[in-house]
Parts: C-alpha cells; sequence; structure tokens
C-alpha cells in the first residue's frame, strides 16, 4: 500500500498583495480610441472588424457600445467606494493632522472613510471597509502619505499629556499648558504623515 505525500503549500491560499501582482487580463484600448471607432462604424465609413482593427479596440466591446448593449461612455471595472474627490478630502484631512501633530493611524484612516462612504451611500451602508479598499487606497496615494512607527514619547511630552494640577502649572499660574484633553498613546503604533520630497 502507497502512501502519496501531498505538498500543501501548492495549496495555499495566496496573498492578496500576490493577487495584484500577478499579470490581470485588462483592456489595452483608451476611451478615446473607442469613441472614434464608434464614431468611424456609426457614419458607416468602417465596418466593425476595420474599425477594431484600425483603433486597436476589441471587436466584442466594439459591437457592444453600437448595438447599445452597453453605453459608450461605460468605464472597465467596479465603481469605486469613495469618489476621487472625497478621497482627495481624506488625504488632505490626513497630512492637516500630522501637520498639527496629530498623524491619524490606519483604524483611525478607515474609520473615517468609512464615514464618508456612509454619508454619501445612506441607502447601502457598510460597517466596515475591507482591506482591498486600504490596499488600493494605499496605492493610489503612497506618494503623499508615509506610513512610519513614531518614536517613543519621552518622559517630557508625556507628562504634558497627563491629567491632574500639573496641567494648570502647579504652583505657578503664569506657566500654563493646555493640552487639550487628548491623551498620548505610549504605544508604538503606525501613523500616516506627508511623504519627504524626492
Amino acid at each position: 500500500m502507497d502512501i502519496e505525500i501531498v505538498n500543501l503549500q501548492r495549496f495555499k491560499i495566496p496573498n492578496m498583495r500576490q493577487v495584484r501582482k500577478r499579470e490581470r487580463k485588462t483592456r489595452k484600448w483608451t476611451q478615446e480610441a473607442m469613441a472614434q471607432a464608434l464614431l468611424e462604424v456609426k457614419a458607416g465609413r468602417l465596418s466593425l472588424w476595420q474599425a477594431a482593427q484600425q483603433f486597436g479596440v476589441t471587436k466584442s466591446s466594439l459591437s457592444d457600445r453600437v448595438s447599445g448593449r452597453v453605453s459608450y461612455d461605460c468605464v472597465y471595472g467596479q465603481r469605486t467606494l469613495l469618489t476621487p474627490e472625497d478621497e482627495d478630502s481624506l488625504v488632505e484631512y490626513c497630512l492637516y493632522s500630522a501637520s498639527h501633530g496629530f498623524p491619524l493611524t490606519k483604524p483611525q484612516v478607515l474609520g473615517h472613510a468609512l464615514a464618508i462612504y456612509n454619508l454619501r451611500h445612506r441607502e447601502a451602508q457598510r460597517t466596515v471597509l475591507g482591506q482591498t479598499w486600504w490596499i488600493n487606497f494605499w496605492e493610489q496615494q503612497h506618494h503623499r502619505l508615509t506610513a512610519r512607527t513614531p518614536d517613543i514619547i519621552d518622559r517630557g511630552r508625556a507628562s504634558c499629556a497627563k491629567r491632574g494640577s500639573d496641567m494648570l502649572g502647579g504652583d505657578n499660574p503664569n506657566i500654563c499648558c493646555l493640552c487639550g484633553e487628548d491623551i498620548f498613546s505610549l504605544k508604538r503604533i503606525k501613523t500616516y504623515s506627508r511623504s519627504p520630497p524626492v
């Protein structure tokens, strides 16, 4: 009786980052080329096959647009969760927070993005934005933001954030250290701030 040993490494589920790096079948034509091919076919100057060859678009996609099955300005892929304007405002808020000394962590950025999404889509609200959204957001915005682990807070800065009579200057009322009610975290967590200029 022979026992076959199965290599479990072959059945390993791929990482999301590895899936993104694989070669995917995507369209090779531009919207402008499709619009020109569509105009030529509708004017009767070229057939479907000739227009597809001349402008470098797929014949089936051109046929779908000529027949009206697909709108001529249809874009490839799924709709994004946040509009580009919303993502820009989220990045600007991250930069603003970091410039004022309170850089945002990944869960905070995801929380703000979820709040924006739920505000824009009241009919189909979500409870969480997934890791795929975060990877896509980071790939698009990595030139504007940077992720780093902050230094451990020194004793002077941490004592400024403690609650108690020391915040009001102690015995000397002329010295007033108003740090708000924010408490500094003593953990080493990643925060997101402005990327250094290249």
